[in-house]
């Protein structure tokens, strides 16, 4: 039972720290100064994340707050990830017309 709880928790840190972004970004709206530490220094400004999500969270490089989500979404949410391998993936079926 332990090993099941373990192979889960990579899953909820990126959970976890998918709703600091989410908290983040939402107070960075309506506070300028919060703002700037998060485009600056984004690692000191989000709080609960792995060792390795603090090192991808430096690595973003925002001029505004659109750019910065755009650059979590692409680091943190599953699918949209740079280092997600799609090899074994299936092709994408394209929809059709129904009726014709």
């Amino acid at each position: 039972m332990h090993a099941l709880a373990v192979a889960h928790q990579p899953e909820a840190n990126e959970r976890e720290l998918r709703g600091q972004i989410d908290r983040s970004l939402s107070r960075a709206l309506f506070d300028a100064e919060f703002a700037q530490q998060l485009l600056s220094d984004p690692g000191r400004a989000v709080h609960g994340c792995t060792p390795r999500q603090h090192r991808q969270l430096r690595k973003i490089r925002a001029h505004d707050l659109v750019d910065f989500a755009q650059q979590a979404q692409a680091l943190f949410w599953l699918g949209l990830r740079e280092d997600y391998d799609y090899s074994d993936e299936e092709e994408v079926l394209q929809p059709t017309a129904v009726g014709s």
